[in-house]
């Protein structure tokens, strides 16, 4: 699950075109141009309506680059027009590496 929103809740990429950005996906193939496009998109929309607080993509380890598999949503190619990249890690996972991989789960012992 990928989410852009600014730290402010009102400014979520629920409140802007989400429309304008599927046809944009259908226009590119390439998953890294239409992440880029993607981002650019709605940080625009954002930034319309909210100048001041800061924008990210949050991404979980399973959506990242690997072998075989792209979301397209790659840290070094989406980064420029964010404020930061957040990595979400389930509190049931240990995960570590670059890029992050999940390593193994925590049981309910190790949890404390």
């Amino acid at each position: 699950m990928l989410r852009l929103l600014s730290s402010y809740p009102k400014h979520t990429a629920s409140s802007v075109s989400i429309a304008r950005a599927i046809r944009t996906f259908r226009r590119k193939r390439n998953r890294s141009d239409v992440a880029r496009k993607w981002i650019r998109i709605l940080v625009t929309a954002i930034r319309k309506h909210d100048k001041r607080h800061l924008i990210t993509v949050g991404l979980v380890p399973w959506s990242l680059d690997r072998s075989g598999l792209t979301s397209g949503f790659v840290p070094e190619k989406i980064a420029e027009d964010l404020d930061f990249i957040a990595l979400h890690i389930p509190d049931s996972v240990f995960a570590a590496g670059n890029p992050c991989r999940v390593i193994r789960q925590i049981t309910e012992d190790e949890h404390g």
